[in-house]
């Protein structure tokens, strides 16, 4: 008897720190600019029961509006590292869902936060939110 092939989702999750690495502007541009587009997508849904996700090649296009550079370069860079342009980009904990079950419940550790954050905002632990210092 033939096995049946395991079904594969159409919508595979990108966890964010796949990003660390990729500089266009300075030193992991794209992750900074992914982690913030997530935290804002976050915001945008609080009290609905809607959650939007940028794919991959949604996060091209922002970027390189954001960072005033053209387009093809940034889907050119993407393309070179062989990233899944229709992947929803995701938090590390939630793209790790389909694979294991959740570990954590922040999104990013604080440490992790105030390493990436130049304009002196830190992560509130109890509540996942940014505040000024």
């Amino acid at each position: 008897m033939a096995r049946k092939k395991p079904f594969k989702s159409a919508y595979e999750n990108f966890p964010v720190s796949k990003f660390k690495g990729i500089s266009l502007r300075f030193e992991d541009d794209v992750y900074e600019c992914a982690w913030l587009i997530l935290r804002l997508d976050d915001a945008k849904g609080k009290g609905t029961n809607a959650t939007h996700r940028h794919t991959v090649f949604g996060l091209a296009r922002e970027f390189a509006s954001l960072a005033g550079i053209p387009e093809a370069h940034v889907l050119t860079e993407f393309e070179r590292r062989k990233l899944p342009l229709q992947a929803s980009v995701e938090f590390d904990d939630k793209a790790a869902l389909a694979i294991t079950p959740r570990s954590g419940s922040g999104h990013e550790p604080a440490a992790a936060l105030s390493r990436h954050s130049p304009s002196g905002m830190v992560a509130s632990s109890s509540v996942g939110s940014l505040a000024f210092r």
